[in-house]
Order: structure tokens, then sequence, then C-alpha cells
């Protein structure tokens, strides 16, 4: 729709004021499209909906900003578990092990599973992302008064959030929430909508949950082809903290991060390679990923706008397979 000429006159005017304090970047963009909502949408709940997405998302990017070039792992599971369950004992045990190890622990900020989550490496090195319920949920006791509790009223929003500031994901038992996590999760890995991580099950030694749950996925969605056999390299089971932790510090060990840029993927590393690592890593893997089975490496990006520019960088002409991602990050990682 045309927005009448006294509003865009408006936004200009303000999208300037704003360039005086910081970069306006898209502001006039963003103001146009607040506006085509009001002048579109006469009814108040949509109106709601825009506003309140808006405070959300701000309050959001100001909790988690200061923090943004640290690690930080997602444990989700039950509200329902109670703290003397082994499932209770393991999730606090794991969230602790992970905080000595650097990384921080994003929550759901409920009881159970997720307040042993917040337990393990207390306040100073977790986060919660409450969701306003009608009945439920208040924050649990060891993050209630934290700077970083953030309130949702939208599962969108918070679900956004989970995704976008972690960097692995631990799945406990739990109820429907915490499979929805999990199959989204898996669903945005294989469809490339967020970078590959590392996504681990836990449950206590005498449990069988994350095996059930494993039978299920080969007998109905491998057997049937309606997933491929690398899918299930995207996920790992223990019962062991040490065995968690270490696989979420392995995945980031020479391998940084992900990018893409047309048809070429480009692998940010932590760590120089040779030219004997590259022709193992195209004998294992080129064929797997690549439309022509060529690695190209580089001492840095040479991209614009890239936050790491002196990563040295791995290119390949990608054949859109994410969910065989995992495969080379192993491979990465597993050089001598």
């Amino acid at each position: 729709m045309l927005i009448p000429k006294d509003i865009q006159n408006a936004i200009q005017s303000l999208s300037q004021a704003i360039a005086k304090h910081t970069d306006p970047g898209d502001m006039d963009a963003a103001l146009s499209y607040l506006v085509k909502v009001w002048l579109t949408t006469p009814h108040a709940s949509d109106r709601k909906i825009a506003t309140t997405s808006l405070d959300e998302l701000y309050h959001s990017f100001k909790v988690f900003l200061p923090h943004r070039d640290s690690r930080k792992v997602c444990i989700f599971g039950s509200a329902r578990t109670p703290s003397e369950d082994p499932d209770y004992q393991l999730a606090k045990a794991v969230s602790a092990e992970l905080s000595r190890c650097g990384f921080f622990v994003i929550t759901g900020a409920g009881d159970g599973i997720m307040a042993a989550g917040n337990e393990g490496p207390g306040p100073e090195r977790s986060f919660g992302l409450n969701i306003d319920l009608p009945f439920e949920q208040e924050p649990n006791i060891f993050i209630k008064n934290s700077p970083k509790l953030v309130h949702y009223n939208y599962f969108f929003l918070r679900k956004l959030f989970f995704i976008k500031e972690s960097d692995a994901t631990i799945l406990c038992p739990g109820g429907f929430g915490t499979h929805d996590e999990g199959f989204e999760l898996l669903t945005l890995i294989q469809t490339g909508r967020c970078a590959p991580r590392p996504l681990v099950l836990m449950h206590e030694k005498n449990s069988s949950y994350w095996n059930s749950w494993v039978a299920f996925i080969k007998n109905e969605l491998l057997e049937r082809q309606l997933i491929s056999p690398d899918d299930m390299d995207l996920f790992i089971i223990t019962s062991d903290p040490h065995e968690a932790t270490e696989h979420i510090r392995h995945f980031y060990g020479r391998y940084h991060s992900i990018f893409y840029r047309d048809n070429t993927a480009i692998i940010r590393l932590n760590s120089p390679l040779t030219s004997q690592q590259i022709h193992a890593l195209t004998d294992s893997c080129g064929t797997d990923l690549t439309t022509d089975g060529v690695f190209t490496y580089s001492e840095q990006t040479d991209v614009a706008s890239d936050p790491f520019p002196k990563k040295p960088v791995l290119r390949f002409l990608f054949n859109k397979k994410y969910g065989s991602l995992n495969k080379l990050i192993h491979a990465i990682n597993n050089l001598s």
C-alpha cells in the first residue's frame, strides 16, 4: 500500500533524528511497516500483536547483547520433574559442568528440569526465557530475580530466541513442549534455517526414555525413507554429563561457524588447515556435500561485513544437503 506523503515525510524526519545517535540502518523500512500495520489493521488485538512483539524483541536483544560472544546451551525438559528425581540431578550436573567449561545455559525458566538447568550454573551463568501462561508458570527460584530473565507472551518469539542465541541443545525427558523444541530444532537444521549444532538427548542411566524415541524414528521415519540416514547423526544419547559436555566442546573445536553466499557454503575455522588435511576432507566428504567435489581454502573470509574477517575459511559449492553438514564438521574437528 502507499503511505500518505505527510507520513512518509515524518518517517524520514524521525530516521534522520535517530541517525544523530546511531546508524539508522533500515529504520525507514521498519517504521514504514509499522505504519502499514496501523493503516490496514483496524482491530486492537492485531495491533497488540505488533506492539507486544516489538517489546519482547527489544527486551530479548537487550538481555543477550552483552553476552553475544559467549557460547550458550539450551536445556529442555519437563516442568513436572521433582528435584529428587535422577533426571533432575542429571540436568543439574550437566548444566554445572557446562558452566565450568565456559558455556552459559538457557532454560525456559520454569520448574523441574528447567530449574535444574538454572540451579547448576546459578543465575550468573544462565538465562531464563519465561512464558506467561494463564495458570502457570512462575519463574523458578534460581532465575526469578536475575537480570538475565526475559518474559514472553508469545511462544513463537520465545522459540526464536532459544534457537537464535544458542549453540547447542540438550533434551531431557519431558512432555509435548520438550518434543516440540526437539523436532523444531531438527527441522531447522535439516532445512538450513539454523546453523548445524550439537543435539544431546539425556536420561538417567536406568531409563530407556530416548531409546524408545530413537526406535520410533528408525522404524517409522528412516525405514519409510521419510528422513535420510545422515539425519540419524544429528543427535547423540548419553547419561554422562562429561560426555555431553565434551561432545559440545568438540563440535566447536576447529569448527567455528558457517554462512552462505549464493550457492557457496563458507565454514569459518578456529585454526588453519594444511593441504594434506584439505585433501583428506575432500576424500571423506567431497562427494557428499559439494556439487563439484572441491573444497577451497583461504586464510581469511574477504567477505564484506563478516563479523569474523580474520578466520581461515573452507569454501565449497553446496548441494544443500543440510542434514549431512555434521559429518563434515566432525571430520574437520577430528583432523590431527
